[in-house]
Order: C-alpha cells, then structure tokens, then sequence
C-alpha cells in the first residue's frame, strides 16, 4: 500500500507488516505467518483460501519454498531444544527413583532407562515412501527423540533424465549431496528398525541416556538389530531388555483362533464330532472377540505376578471350552472367585446353566494355541503392564497436521513432527516458541487461541475416561458386527433378485382381503381411442372416452 500526494506526486510506501530482518530488507512477516498456518494444506491449499476469503495471492512457489526451508530450521531446532529439556527431567526423576540406573560411560555420568519404539509412516499399507520413528519415555511420557526416514528427493527426481556423465550434473550431485532428503536404503518396512538404530546409536550423545529396556510391539525386526547395534558399540555390558506392548500381545489370540478357522474351513475339514468349525455354539468371530478381551484383561491384572498370570489365562481356556470328563467344580477352579467375580458358575453355582461355551471338541485342538500364548518367555516381558498407548496417541497427533490422504514432501512431514514434538511435551501453547524463534510475535489472539485449545484438549480427555463414554463405546463396538449391518449394507448385494435376510422371527399373515366383484368387460372397439377403468371397492364400471390418435 502507498500514499500519493494528489498535488505533488510524491508516493510514500506503506508496508502491512514489519519486515523480519529489520529495515534493511529480510521477508515479510505476514508471508513467514502465512506458511507457517498453512504448511499443513500446502501453497494450493493457501492459495485457495486467499481466494475464498477475496485476498490478493500468497507468496510465489519459489518463495513459498524458501519460507519453508527457513522453517524447517528453525523447527527442528526447537523441538530438539524441548526434547534435551524432557531428557533433563527424564534424567533427574531417574536417578531420585533409583541410584543405582546411573552408570558411568566414558567419564560422564548416564542415566539407564526405558523407552517405547514405534515407527509409523506417511501413506497406508508397505509403500510409503516416508516414515517417522518416535522414542517415548515410559517414565514421564513425553517424546525425547525422533528420526524421519525417506526414500524420495524430489529434486534428485527432477533430474532423473539429465545425462549422468555432464558436467552440470556432476557438479550439482557434488553440491546437492550434503542436503538431500535420501537417508534410507532399503524397503519402506525397514524404515522403523533404521530409525530405532540411528536414536539407540546417539542416546549417551545427544540425551545423555542409556535406554536399557525396549517396549516394543513386536511387528517388526527392531529389537534384534538394535539389540545387535548395541552389543557393538557396547559389548554385554549394558545389555537391552525386550518389553512387550500388552495391547499387541492380546492381539495374537485372536489373530491365532482367526487363523486355526480359516486354515480348518479352506482345507473342507471338519470337526471330530462331523460339525463345522465356526456356526452356532461354534468358534464364531463374536467368541474369538470375548476370547482375546480376557486375555488381555488376564495379563493387564496380574501384572508383576507370573504365576497368577498364567493361571488366569488357563481359566479362560477351562471357562470357555466344555469338558465332560471332569465336574464343573474342576472346569472352573481357575477362575476367580467372590463377589467381584466374572465368572458365572462361582457367582451362583446351583442357577448356572450350560450356555454359551464352545463344545468339548475343541478341547485337543485349542490347547496348542493357549501353550504358545502361556509361554514364560512371552509372559515375563508383560510382566510390566506396558502398552504403546502413547505412541499411537503421537501418531494421531503428527498425521492431523499432515493428512496421509494426500502426498507431502520430507520437509512438511518434519515440520509436522517438530510441532507434535512441542504439542505432547508442553501443548499447543509451544507453538508461541515456534513463532518467537522465527523472530514473530506470536499476539494476544494467538495466545488466546492455543489457551483455549488446550482447555478443550483436557476437557475432552477428562470426558473420555468417564464411565459413561465408555459405556457408549462399548454399546457402539457390539453395534458393529450386529447382523442389522449385513440387512443394510453388502457390496454387491442389493441388485434385483437379493432378498435381505430375515432375523429368524415369523411375521404375522396379514389377513385374507375382501375379494373384489368384477364385471366383465366388453371387448375394445376397432374405432381409436382409450378405455379408462375405475375401480372402487364393491364397485367397478367402465367408461369410454374417445380421444384422437398422436
């Protein structure tokens, strides 16, 4: 904007906004604001709103660019600022807890500790090229490191088809080299034990921490190569112990009862007893479901105690399976007893009634699975009840800023992180520090928003974990396989000769209608025209009307 004098034509410049390196020159502080609020759409997304909302465009392409390169630094700067800080806290709750984690390493003093891996990535499925690695604190909870890992450049993809062997291309490789975006080689699965590695490598370095003890989910070959990576740098000294995330252990009953049917139904077998697998009072995917919630609930509440562990998850086995060789007493001494019981016959054994268990069949062909899942070895790592709640709940975080429904670069995806970074450790209000360390005040509506956002960000979480939320989802997650679902929606099933299934119920015959007396009716004429019928009850008449033909 500018003035101009209408009787001299003097022009006096009037800028928006301050610029960010002072009088002398630097961007525009309304443009550095403008990307940092809009690198989750991208500059199409910015452009689109400026238009909405009757604003000139944004900032060109190569300008957005530059912006976001900026930010990127400014960025990763930050969070590694509030990620050494968790690591101090980390660091001092440690060692006032337990003396003895403090080890010397090298002459300076490290603190051993456990953390929860989990790797995630930027599309869905084995093919992202992007992934994100987060190491959380099982003590305090918060995020003290990251690695991102990429399999793209896109300006190494820009110059696919330049001649290798040109000048101009080899001296750009030489200059390209230090800030590409490649730093993973290999397939988009192995990007989690890459990542593990790199942050278990640079922990005593960079956070001053030992993470001696692994919580992991077991879907991948992390812990054996970072297992292998620190008896390396190491030797046996500061060995790494291998958790099991209770959730993903739980999981295995069903996947395995899931697996024994599909494998029993797609051979054509049947049971010794000449019966199917799965149907009524069989191995249903409803029974596969209660089957591994004891499970988990068997582990989650004797954890520290192996033996009750174990016993507990038998007493689902002996609870779910009907057994005539043996009394009821014997069936169910495993499970628990007294008034907090789950268990049916032990809450009033002379009502109970045999329903709802799986026939003796299935007694030989069970059993394997429930020595496999009893194991010590698997048992004794979830002795500790941990879970990868946290970091399932980062990941939530990250891809909210940065949609996996649509592509993002490198740079945007580690953007996306610094600011999860921030939001989990300190919450939304970290997003000031963002703002101060590009040299932008943040403002008073700002501060007033990001207040407000974490007041219904605990609100909500406090609303979350009360009993009648859980009911609800409890209801919603029994809703979802009701056969109504299958009566509503099949694909491909509602052409026109589908007939929806009945849910076992007679319907009441409608009564015999009143039969209707009927004339007969004098054969048309040859003359054109059209003959209307009327029908009535209990009385019918015919009534030509001579019309033209068309």
């Amino acid at each position: 904007m500018y003035l101009k004098c209408s009787y001299c034509g003097i022009i006096t410049p009037l800028n928006t906004s301050t610029r960010l390196g002072g009088k002398g020159g630097g961007p525009h502080e309304v443009n550095r604001r403008s990307v940092l609020s809009s690198h989750q759409w991208g500059r199409a997304g910015l452009a689109k709103f400026c238009a909405g909302m009757e604003l000139p465009p944004p900032v060109t392409k190569k300008a957005y660019n530059q912006h976001m390169k900026q930010v990127e630094k400014l960025a990763v700067s930050n969070a590694e600022t509030l990620m050494c800080e968790a690591a101090e806290r980390l660091r001092q709750l440690a060692s006032h807890e337990d003396e003895e984690c403090v080890v010397e390493i090298d002459g300076q003093s490290v603190c051993k500790v456990a953390v929860s891996i989990d790797g995630t990535w930027q599309k869905r499925g084995h093919s992202s090229k992007i992934g994100v690695v987060f190491a959380v604190s099982v003590m305090t909870g918060e995020i003290i490191d990251y690695e991102v890992k990429s399999l793209i450049c896109k300006e190494c993809s820009s110059k696919e088809h330049t001649d290798k062997t040109s000048a101009d291309y080899l001296s750009w490789k030489e200059s390209h080299a230090s800030h590409c975006e490649v730093n993973h080689v290999g397939s988009s699965e192995e990007m989690e034990s890459s990542g593990a590695v790199s942050i278990f490598s640079r922990s005593i370095e960079k956070r001053k921490l030992i993470y001696s003890t692994f919580v992991g989910d077991g879907d991948s070959s992390c812990f054996g190569r970072v297992n292998s990576k620190m008896i390396e740098l190491y030797g046996d000294k500061y060995p790494v112990v291998k958790e099991e995330c209770v959730g993903h252990v739980q999981k295995r009953l069903g996947t395995a009862l899931r697996n024994y049917k599909r494998n029993i139904k797609m051979a054509g077998l049947k049971m010794s007893d000449g019966g199917k697998v799965d149907g009524r009072g069989r191995l249903t995917d409803n029974f596969v479901d209660r089957m591994q919630k004891y499970y988990g609930r068997a582990i989650r509440e004797n954890a520290g105690d192996l033996h009750q562990m174990k016993n507990s998850v038998w007493a689902i086995y002996h609870h779910m399976i009907k057994d005539d060789s043996c009394t009821l007493e014997e069936q169910h001494k495993l499970c628990p007893k007294g008034e907090g019981t789950w268990c049916k016959f032990w809450k009033a054994p002379e009502e109970y009634k045999e329903d709802n268990r799986l026939p003796c069949v299935f007694i030989d062909e069970l059993k394997p699975i429930f020595i496999r899942l009893t194991n010590d070895d698997l048992l004794k790592r979830c002795l500790q009840g941990q879970t990868q709640n946290r970091n399932e709940s980062i990941n939530g975080q990250l891809w909210s800023r940065c949609p996996k429904s649509r592509y993002c670069g490198k740079r945007r995806v580690v953007i996306a992180v610094c600011e999860t970074v921030g939001v989990f450790n300190t919450g939304a209000a970290s997003k000031a520090s963002l703002l101060e360390s590009c040299g932008i005040s943040p403002g008073r509506n700002m501060l007033k928003a990001l207040k407000k956002e974490d007041q219904e960000r605990i609100a909500s979480a406090a609303h979350k974990i009360s009993s009648k939320y859980r009911k609800r989802r409890q209801t919603i997650r029994s809703m979802k396989n009701s056969k109504a679902d299958k009566l509503a929606y099949q694909a491909g099933a509602f052409g026109t000769s589908f007939k929806p299934e009945t849910d076992g119920r007679k319907k009441k015959k409608n009564p015999p209608k009143k039969k209707k007396s009927t004339v007969a009716l004098p054969a048309p004429s040859s003359s054109s025209g059209l003959d209307i019928v009327f029908v009535v009850p209990d009385v019918e008449f015919v009534a030509k009307e001579r019309t033209e033909q068309k």
